[in-house]
Formats: C-alpha cells, structure tokens, sequence
C-alpha cells in the first residue's frame, strides 16, 4: 500500500507503478552514511526493506536509529530513505524501449515527489507490531501492552512484564518475518 500511494497520484496506475517500483534495487553508490545491515542488507528491493521496516520491533535500536523519511520521485523512478546521517536510494531496473519513452515525457513534466514524514511510518509500524500483542499467555494473562492490568505495573515490574510479553509473542509468532 506504501508504495501504490506514493508512486502515483492515477488509480488506474497503481498496480503497474507497484510492480515497478517494488523490485527497485538498492544503490549503494548513490547513498551515503552507515546502512542498517538489517534494513538494507542481502541484495535488498525496496518491498523487502519496507516490510523489514514495518516488520521490526520499534523499541530494537540496532535494526534503524531513527524512523526514516521516506519518498518516491516518481519522474526520477527513484526511492530514497533519510535518517540521522544517511540517504539511501533505490532506482528502478533498466525499462524497456517502450517504458524508456514513457519515461521520457514523464522526466520533462512537473516534477512529482511524494513522501511520508517518520511520525506516518512509526504509526503504520506501531499499529502492524500491536497486532501481535492478541490475546493471552499460558497463564492467562493479557498481551495487550496497553491492557489496564499492565499499564498499572510500575518501573522493574514493568519492565519485566514487557520483556516477558515480547518473549512470548516472538516464541508465538516464529515466522512473522517469513518473506522479508
């Protein structure tokens, strides 16, 4: 969905702006910065990172430092993440004749970027990772980090609650990652 709404402002282009832009290879050479091993490791598209992204625990510090910028320009056929002193970009494979053309009067045109602010990726993120936290342990209690009975733990217990909830919910979930 990420990329469908920001590749194209045309309905009817979406599902053919997706198919192009999803397989976008990382280009290291156009970067700069220290890049996530995690986010933009292994060859990466730009549908894997965003899934890796979306996928990752929000409080797990080693994953990403900061929750990107992120925008695509669509007459440039480019991506590019912002974080705390790194530009990552990703560009489109080589089109063919007949896209090159389209490509062509596309590049002339008004420039089109489109793009979503870091606080719009954290809550499509956070909102993604509080759907794990359903239902309840072994001893019955709840996973739901905002269920009054573990918002009312204070400090060390709390702590422990979470640590203990997130446990749980990786050993429950083992291949929520499956396809990043």
């Amino acid at each position: 969905m990420t990329i469908a709404l920001l590749s194209t402002d045309s309905p009817a282009k979406m599902v053919e702006a997706v198919e192009r832009y999803r397989d976008m290879k990382l280009r290291t050479v156009e970067g700069e910065g220290d890049l996530s091993e995690y986010l933009f490791g292994f060859d990466t598209t730009l549908e894997q990172v965003l899934v890796r992204m979306f996928g990752a625990e929000l409080d797990d510090e080693s994953h990403f430092g900061d929750f990107p910028y992120f925008e695509i320009q669509e007459n440039q056929k480019t991506a590019v993440f912002q974080m705390k002193n790194t530009t990552v970009k990703f560009r489109t494979p080589e089109p063919t004749a007949e896209l090159l053309d389209k490509d062509r009067a596309e590049h002339s045109g008004i420039m089109r970027t489109r793009g979503l602010a870091p606080v719009a990726l954290l809550t499509v993120a956070a909102e993604m990772w509080a759907d794990r936290f359903s239902g309840v342990d072994e001893q019955g209690y709840p996973l739901a980090l905002t269920h009054p009975w573990n918002e009312e733990l204070r400090g060390e217990k709390r702590q422990l609650r979470y640590a203990e909830i997130k446990a749980y919910v990786r050993a429950r979930d083992t291949d929520w990652m499956k396809g990043a």
